[in-house]
C-alpha cells in the first residue's frame, strides 16, 4: 500500500480514475476542497471551493455532479457550478446526502443519513432519474 497524499485530510472520500486525463480526483468532506492526482506526472492540485461535497461522480461530457448535504451541483470541469438542484432531498427533517455512484442505466444514486443521530435507522438510498425525479430503492438500512 502506498500513500499519495500526506496532506491532512478531514475525510478524503469518493476516488474518482478518470482515464481521458490519466488522474485521480478526489474530496474532502470535512473540508471543502477537491484533489487531483495526474499519475504520470505524479502532481497533486488542490482546489479549495466554497461548498462542501459530498460525493463525486464524473460527466459523460466533462464536468462533474455532486451531492452537497442537501443538492445536487452540477460543476464544470474546474468545480465551479452550472446548475445548483435545490430542494431534490425528499422533505424528510434530518437527512443529508452522502456519497453517490453512476448506475449503468445513467441514474445517479445516492444515499443519506440521519445527521441528528447517527443510530437512527434512517439512511435511505435514492435514484435520481433522467427526468430528475427522486425514487427511494432501499429504505431502512440498519434492522
Amino acid at each position: 500500500m502506498e500513500i499519495i497524499e500526506t496532506d491532512k485530510l478531514f475525510c478524503g472520500e469518493t476516488p474518482v480514475y478518470t482515464e481521458q486525463t490519466d488522474s485521480l480526483t478526489w474530496i474532502d468532506t470535512g473540508n471543502p476542497a477537491v484533489y487531483n492526482l495526474h499519475l504520470e506526472t505524479g502532481k497533486i492540485n488542490r482546489k479549495q471551493l466554497s461548498f462542501t461535497l459530498e460525493g463525486l461522480v464524473p460527466r459523460e461530457n466533462g464536468g462533474w455532479i455532486a451531492p452537497t448535504a442537501n443538492s445536487i451541483l452540477i460543476l464544470n470541469k474546474d468545480f465551479e457550478i452550472e446548475t445548483k438542484l435545490d430542494d431534490v432531498l425528499p422533505k424528510i427533517p434530518g437527512l443529508a446526502f452522502h456519497d453517490c455512484t453512476a448506475g449503468s442505466d445513467g441514474c445517479l444514486y445516492l444515499g443519506t443519513y440521519d445527521t441528528d443521530d447517527y443510530t437512527k435507522s434512517r439512511g435511505e438510498i435514492f435514484r435520481l432519474n433522467l427526468n430528475l425525479r427522486f425514487k427511494s430503492v432501499i429504505n431502512k438500512l440498519v434492522a
